[in-house]
């Protein structure tokens, strides 16, 4: 291997997990949420949130594919899969608006 390679597997090796560690139900549970958030520790769009858990889903299908994980542990969990499941729900029931005040 060249030495500039080296360099960078020996830097990309000690500031990663093994992908073993995904097994752990509370490790995947903590990096998922730190991959679906912004910087700012925000929720980010439905449309990017749905496109990193794909991304996220087709890599650890690969680690199964390749026995580096027994079983996909996104599939195993039950994560929302929108933003607008994470948000508090409304009440079912209607306060009638003004016309309903004035009876």
């Amino acid at each position: 291997m060249p030495a500039d390679v080296a360099v960078i597997v020996e830097w990309v090796s000690g500031r990663t997990r093994p992908v073993a560690d995904l097994e752990d139900a509370n490790t995947f549970e903590d990096i998922f949420s730190k991959v679906v958030r912004k910087l700012d520790g925000k929720p980010m769009a439905e449309s990017s949130y749905k496109h990193y858990r794909a991304i996220m889903n087709n890599f650890l299908a690969y680690c199964v594919r390749f026995k580096q994980l027994e079983v996909n542990p996104l599939a195993a969990m039950e994560i929302p899969d929108t933003k607008a499941s994470r948000r508090p729900r409304r009440s079912s029931q209607s306060t009638g608006g003004a016309s309903q005040a004035r009876r």
